[in-house]
C-alpha cells in the first residue's frame, strides 16, 4: 500500500499550504517573512558563508529572505513536486524536489546549517528519529539545525497540530530536549516561537488577552500540581541543536 503521504503531497500547494490564500502569494511571502525574521533569522550562523540547507522548503520563501540577508550559499530540498514548480515558478531556482532521507544519506559534514520550517512534524517517530541522525552527520562541526513545529503545550495546540492531515509527530517542550538529546546533539536549545498580529491596536488586544490565556493555563497547572518551568504557551516551538 502507498504512503498516505504521497496522495497528500501529490498537490500540497493547491490543497494546503496555499488552500486559505486570501491574498497575491507575493505578499503572503512578505507577511511569513515578518514572522521569519524575528523568530529564526537571529538564530542563524553569524557567519554569512555558511552552507546552508533548507528540508520542507516549499515554495522557497526562506531561502529568499536569507539571500537578501547576505546568505548566498543556501539550498532548498522537498517532497513535493507542486511546491518546488511554485518556487520556479517565483524565479527561485536554488531548490529541489528530493526525498531528505535520500539526500542527506551521501552528504555527510556538508552544511554549517540545516533549517526544517513546519516540517518535522510531518514524519513518524521512527523517521523522524532517523532523519535527525542524519541531520547530525550532514553537519559539519559545530553545525547547527534549527526547526519550528507544532508545540502540543501550546494554547488551543490541536488548531496546529492537526490543521494538516499529514501531521504525525508532536512534542512539547520537554520531548523536544529529550529528542535532540537521544540523537546524540551536543547541546539542544528549544524556544517559544514568535507571535504577533497586524495592525497596532490589534496587536496590543491580542498581547492583553495572551497575558490573560497564560495566566489561566498557570494556574491551571498549579492546580493539577505540575510545575510551568519547562512548559511553553506559544503555538509553535523551536528546536535548536548543535553537532
Amino acid at each position: 500500500m502507498a504512503d498516505f503521504r504521497d496522495k497528500l503531497y501529490e498537490q500540497y500547494f493547491n490543497n494546503q499550504s496555499g488552500r486559505r490564500l486570501n491574498k497575491v502569494l507575493s505578499e503572503k511571502i512578505r507577511e511569513n517573512w515578518k514572522q521569519l525574521r524575528h523568530e529564526i533569522l537571529p538564530l542563524m550562523p553569524t557567519d554569512k558563508t555558511s552552507k546552508i540547507l533548507d528540508i520542507g522548503c516549499g515554495f522557497g520563501e526562506w531561502l529568499v529572505l536569507l539571500k537578501e540577508n547576505g546568505y548566498g550559499n543556501g539550498e532548498g530540498i522537498d517532497i513535493s513536486k507542486e511546491q518546488i514548480e511554485t518556487a520556479h515558478s517565483l524565479g527561485i531556482n536554488n531548490v529541489q524536489v528530493a526525498n531528505v532521507f535520500e539526500y542527506l544519506s551521501n552528504k555527510q559534514n556538508t552544511f554549517n546549517c540545516i533549517t526544517g520550517i513546519d516540517i518535522i512534524e510531518h514524519f513518524s517517530k521512527d523517521e523522524l528519529v532517523h532523519l535527525l541522525e542524519l541531520v547530525k552527520k550532514s553537519l559539519t562541526e559545530n553545525g547547527m539545525a534549527i526547526f519550528r513545529t507544532p508545540n502540543m503545550d501550546g494554547i488551543l495546540a490541536s488548531v496546529y497540530a492537526y490543521g494538516d492531515f499529514t501531521h504525525q509527530c508532536l512534542i512539547n517542550y520537554s520531548s523536544a530536549q529529550q529528542l535532540g538529546l537521544s540523537c546524540g546533539f551536543s547541546h539542544v536549545e528549544v524556544l517559544p516561537s514568535y507571535i504577533y498580529v497586524n495592525g497596532t491596536v490589534k496587536e496590543m488586544i491580542r498581547k492583553l488577552f495572551w497575558w490573560q490565556f497564560k495566566l489561566y493555563t498557570r494556574l491551571a497547572l498549579f492546580a493539577s500540581g505540575r510545575s510551568t518551568k519547562g512548559v511553553l504557551f506559544t503555538p509553535n516551538l523551536l528546536l535548536i541543536v548543535k553537532k
